[in-house]
């Protein structure tokens, strides 16, 4: 035994045992497709038994009917004997179809539905001499010798001893053609019975053998287990990534005061193939040749005011529905505002992502403390419109949040009471 066999203690993983099914190797006796096979041999003969018998009964009275007053000649023979053998194949052939059938039934019930194409590529390997000696001279061929001599001794001493009954039975006794084939019939499946008892045994023994010889062949060493769980092992989940069909966006600010000033008179901006050969000498500060080689540079033009006014909308919006699936409260918003905190923000430096911040610092805040007041106190909040006030003062003052709310103990709606409520906002 080699010292990798040696190695090789741990259980197979379920991950080589599925490669190994795709291959086609499987765990599989042909013993059990036999006891199958025989079983429904032994229960189609046990129902149609007595019809078979009566078919063939017929037949073998037919055919010597006729050959007493068959003319002796070669063609009138091979007439009446290719005759009675189709008809005789016709009458066995639902038996023949049982047996097949069963013996695929056996195979399925021990591998279930397996189909493995790569079992069928033609593998050279096969064609070595010397593997070819080491698999005829092996100790798995030793075994499997012994057991089939087994098996055959077994088989050839019941189908011996049943056949020398039926014999003795039927030399022995004046019986008539129907009667002949009745006891032929219980000769038979008293054969067949017994057979299937003792290929049942052969065939759990087998099974034995035959699931721990697989097992001890799936084995695997500790290093393979792990190479396995390397080369597996994706995300954290465990999953397989596959990166043969996957694109990396790498985004750096390098270059942006560049790209800022290039861009801003929109007449005189370069096109995309001129940006990029701008920001060359900028990137190689920062990156290495090597690496901007195997890269593809994609230079990003500065956001339009119309990109931003989008940008700011689409985040607005989404408040906008939380404030009314959450909390059953209309938000409203008008374009000055949208263009205020466009303006407010500087893009060009910081990105579009300053926009969210601005929205999130002086927008949600006071949301919050509007329904928080209005929660505390008990008093009904159903709508909120956001308007712009100063355009030149801060965001403090300049947002202005107007809502109704109850005074004296009536609801008002008018722009004085907005006004004043705008201020009580603010003060909150």
């Amino acid at each position: 035994m080699s010292a990798d066999e040696q190695n090789k203690s741990e259980q197979a993983t379920a991950y080589k045992l599925d490669q190994a099914r795709k291959k086609g190797m499987v765990p599989r006796s042909a013993d059990a497709g036999m006891v199958v096979s025989l079983a429904a041999c032994a229960g189609y003969l046990w129902i149609r038994g007595d019809q078979l018998v009566g078919q063939i009964s017929a037949l073998d009275a037919r055919a010597l009917q006729q050959a007493a007053y068959l003319v002796i000649d070669s063609q009138a023979v091979l007439s009446l004997f290719g005759s009675l053998v189709t008809r005789t194949a016709a009458a066995i052939a639902p038996l023949i179809a049982i047996a097949v059938g069963a013996a695929v039934v056996g195979s399925v019930l021990q591998t279930g539905l397996l189909f493995a194409p790569a079992a069928l590529k033609a593998d050279m390997a096969r064609l070595n001499p010397a593997e070819g000696f080491k698999r005829v001279f092996s100790v798995q061929t030793l075994i499997e010798a012994v057991k089939a001599c087994i098996k055959m001794v077994v088989y050839g001493v019941i189908i011996w001893r049943s056949v020398a009954a039926i014999v003795k039975s039927a030399v022995h006794a004046p019986l008539s053609a129907s009667a002949l084939g009745t006891a032929l019939l219980h000769h038979g499946l008293k054969l067949i019975t017994t057979l299937l008892a003792a290929a049942l045994v052969f065939a759990l023994i087998d099974q034995v053998i035959v699931r721990r010889a697989f097992a001890k062949k799936m084995r695997m060493s500790r290093h393979e287990i792990r190479q396995e769980h390397k080369q597996r092992e994706g995300d954290g989940d465990g999953r397989y990534i596959d990166f043969r069909n996957t694109t990396i966006l790498l985004t750096s600010n390098v270059g942006s005061e560049l790209t800022a000033s290039l861009c801003a008179d929109p007449a005189l901006a370069p096109d995309a193939e001129g940006l990029r050969d701008a920001l060359a000498p900028e990137l190689l500060k920062v990156f290495p040749a090597a690496f901007l080689g195997r890269v593809t540079v994609v230079p990003y033009r500065p956001l339009a005011s119309l990109s931003l006014a989008r940008i700011v909308c689409l985040h607005l919006d989404r408040v906008v529905h939380r404030m009314a699936e959450t909390h059953q409260i209309t938000l409203t918003y008008d374009e000055p505002v949208v263009d205020y905190i466009v303006g407010r923000c500087l893009v060009q430096e910081t990105g579009a992502r300053v926009l969210i911040g601005f929205i999130e610092q002086h927008v949600l805040p006071r949301l919050s403390t509007l329904w928080l007041d209005a929660f505390s106190s008990k008093q009904p909040l159903s709508s909120i419109d956001i308007v712009l006030g100063d355009r030149d003062a801060p965001p403090a003052t300049a947002l202005i949040f107007r809502f109704p709310a109850t005074t004296q103990g009536r609801l008002t709606d008018g722009v004085n009471a907005d006004a004043e409520e705008s201020l009580v906002g603010q003060a909150l």
